[in-house]
Formats: structure tokens, C-alpha cells, sequence
């Protein structure tokens, strides 16, 4: 096998919603195409830009083709890092892709010639776009697909959602996870480990059914405005020991239950430490700890094009019935969104309480395919998100 190496890649190409021309390459070249050849090019792209997926950037721009240059067999070539399915791909995934059909953006005879042509076919199609949306309505994004874009939930489905509870409460193991386990939900446990032991092998059961252990800090510290958390007020807390509280609740769950925890929930849905001047925000060790963080009593649904999985935006789900939740789901599966719930007790009444019937409702709605709802835990939800944004980093 000839030697492959990745040399350089240099533009993402944004906004490449439509074309009014397919490349050549599909079959044989003509004379006119040859003669059009930009400068450096060894051999014409052979994929339809007219058909690429759309896929959503982190940043929230609009792709239908990222791309790579790579050197092989003594050629560069442009090839997509975008799956025809939409699917993010590595550049070794990428390589595998060009190796096993072919298919290209074009050969060139250096790295300079290859991105020149990328930034090309950017300027052009960017152009095209905006021209064509412009003439509709004065907003590069009305019209045309750019408002139509989705992100691409896995099997269709238009909606993610995520069951979150706190606090390790017993109704949560005693109630909330043989009812969950009857549908085949799984949920997102965010345990304090100092209330795990009371009921130990309760919290087990849950782990090897599938639901999600978080963690919820070592002392669950939110400001001294609430008289309960006086003695642990976040004003009084600094960084370094937030950082060691943290730690210190991922190497208790991990000896009680077994599992490395991947998420956080924010105690209160709080993310600072400190007083005045000195106050510091927490979401940075979050962010080098769990590959997501959890709010609290949040007004909507996270965009996952855009989200920040640090501080995930969170709706609180006590107290709602079936019907003023599913007006939160419609929302988000409008919208395509990611609808994180946050509870705490699971039960018939009571302050803080989720109640049975409105879960249960909620089991039943999801196992409908119609609905289009994926129902999954908060870490497995935003590893798909990270993997499909192409996200760097992380745990």
C-alpha cells in the first residue's frame, strides 16, 4: 500500500447548500472541462455537491462538505471528512471512505493548489446561496434549505430527550427505576455519595440495567442565601477546592458503584464560587472533568448545533402533568432540540416530586415511533452530539 500522510487542511467549507452545475468527473472528461481546469489540478472531483448532506457546525454554520488534503501516491487529493449520511467522519475514516469508493473533490499537484480550489468552491457556492436567498426575502438564511436545516438525530428521529433526577433520592431507586425499566428508558441518576449506601444495592440494580450515574458534587454547595447551605456556601468556596471536591465525589462513585462518572448536574443549577471581585465560574472544571454539565430550572431546550455541553440548559420536570409536558416536547421536537428534564423525587405528590402518572405517560408517548422521540441518558446523548459536531477534546 502506497504511504499516506496528511498534510494540510485548510477551509471549512460552509454554507454549500446548492448548485446550479454538477462537477465532472462522473464519466468521461470533456474537452471544454479540461480547458477550465484551475491552475494545479491534476484531475477533476467526482462528487455532486448538488446532493451532499447538510450538517450543522459547532459554531453553528451550515456545511455540506468539510474536506481534507491528503497526499497519496505522490498526489494531493481533496477528499469530504462528511459521510453521505451526514456523519462527521476522522480523517482516517476519510482516507478509508476515498480507498473504497474513489470519490474526490479533486487531485492537485500541491497542498497550496488543493486548498486554493477549496476556497474556490466555497466563494462560489457561498455566493450562490446568498444571491438566490436575497432575492427571496433579504436574509441570507430565508427560504431555500438553510431554514429547513436539521440536526441529524440518529434514525430520523426529530427530538432528543433526557430523564434526569437528583440527589439520589429513595423514591428515585424504589419507584422511578422499575417503572423506567418497564419501557426500556434509561435515565440519568445525579448522586451526592454520601446518600448512595442508604439504599446500595438499589443504586447497583440501576447501574446494570443501564441507567447513567452523575455526579452532584461532594456536599451539594449552592449559595448561603439558602440557610441550609450556610456552612457551604459557594461565597465562601474557591476553585481549587471546588476542583477537589469534584474529584473527591468521582473517586467515592466509582468506589461504591463501580462506574466513572461522565456527566455533572450543578447543585441549585449554581456555577460560580467566591464573593465580589473574587467570584469565578466552575464551568472550566466541569468542562476538563465530564464530557457535559447540567443546569437547573432552565426556560428551553438546548440547540445542539450550538450548545455548550458545560452548561446544558435543563427544564425542571416536578410537578408537571403529561399534557404540560408534552407541550415542552412538541416544542423541542419542532425545533430539533435536545430537552433535558431535571426531577427529584419520584411519587403520586409532594413538593419537588415527579409524578408517577405524568413518567409514565411520558414511557408510553416515547415507545411510539411516530412520535420521533430518542430517549436516551444525558452522556449518551451528548457523546452523539460531540461525535456528529465534530467536537475536539473532551473527556
Amino acid at each position: 500500500m502506497a504511504a499516506i500522510s496528511r498534510t494540510v487542511l485548510a477551509c471549512l467549507l460552509c454554507l454549500l447548500l446548492s448548485c446550479s452545475s454538477k462537477p465532472a468527473g462522473d464519466g468521461g472528461e470533456s474537452s471544454s472541462s479540461r480547458a477550465a481546469r484551475p491552475e494545479g489540478m491534476i484531475e477533476q472531483g467526482n462528487i455532486d455537491l448538488t446532493n451532499r448532506p447538510v450538517v450543522r457546525n459547532a459554531d453553528g454554520t451550515v456545511s455540506t462538505v468539510r474536506s481534507i488534503s491528503v497526499e497519496i501516491d505522490g498526489q494531493e487529493v481533496l477528499i469530504p471528512t462528511v459521510s453521505d449520511d451526514g456523519r462527521i467522519l476522522s480523517d482516517q475514516e476519510a482516507v478509508q471512505q476515498y480507498r473504497r469508493t474513489g470519490r474526490h473533490l479533486g487531485k492537485f499537484n500541491s497542498v497550496k493548489a488543493a486548498n486554493r480550489h477549496a476556497r474556490r468552491i466555497h466563494q462560489e457556492q457561498e455566493r450562490l446561496v446568498v444571491a438566490g436567498s436575497n432575492a427571496k426575502s433579504g436574509d441570507p438564511y430565508a427560504g431555500g434549505k438553510a431554514h429547513d436545516v436539521r440536526f441529524p438525530w440518529p434514525d430520523g428521529k426529530r427530538v432528543a430527550v433526557s430523564l434526569s433526577f437528583d440527589d439520589a433520592r429513595p423514591s428515585q431507586v424504589d419507584v422511578g427505576v422499575p417503572l423506567l425499566n418497564e419501557y426500556g428508558v434509561r435515565a440519568t441518576f445525579y448522586v451526592s455519595p454520601s446518600r448512595v449506601p442508604e439504599r446500595l444495592g438499589a443504586w447497583k440494580a440501576a447501574v446494570a440495567a443501564g441507567h447513567e450515574i452523575g455526579n452532584h458534587s461532594m456536599r451539594h454547595a449552592c449559595t448561603g442565601n439558602f440557610s441550609w447551605s450556610r456552612q457551604k456556601a459557594l461565597e465562601d468556596y474557591t476553585p481549587r477546592q471546588m476542583a477537589k471536591e469534584l474529584d473527591q465525589a468521582n473517586a467515592e462513585i466509582q468506589r461504591l458503584l463501580g462506574v466513572r462518572a461522565l456527566t455533572f448536574a450543578y447543585p441549585c443549577g449554581q456555577k460560580f464560587v467566591g464573593r465580589g471581585k473574587r467570584v469565578r465560574s466552575y464551568v472550566p472544571l466541569v468542562a476538563e472533568r465530564f464530557i457535559a454539565g447540567r443546569g437547573w430550572r432552565d426556560e428551553t431546550a438546548n440547540d445542539p448545533a450550538f450548545c455548550d455541553p458545560a452548561q446544558l440548559l435543563a427544564v425542571e420536570l416536578d410537578g408537571l402533568t403529561f399534557e404540560q409536558l408534552k407541550v415542552l416536547i412538541d416544542a423541542a421536537a419542532e425545533q430539533g432540540s435536545w430537552l433535558v428534564l431535571a426531577g427529584h423525587e419520584i411519587g403520586e405528590k409532594g413538593r419537588q416530586t415527579t409524578r408517577t402518572d405524568t413518567l409514565r405517560a411520558f414511557c408510553e408517548h416515547a415507545a411510539d415511533p411516530k412520535t420521533g422521540l430518542w430517549v436516551d441518558t444525558v452522556a449518551n446523548v451528548a457523546r452523539y452530539v460531540a461525535e456528529h459536531r465534530g467536537d475536539q477534546g473532551g473527556n
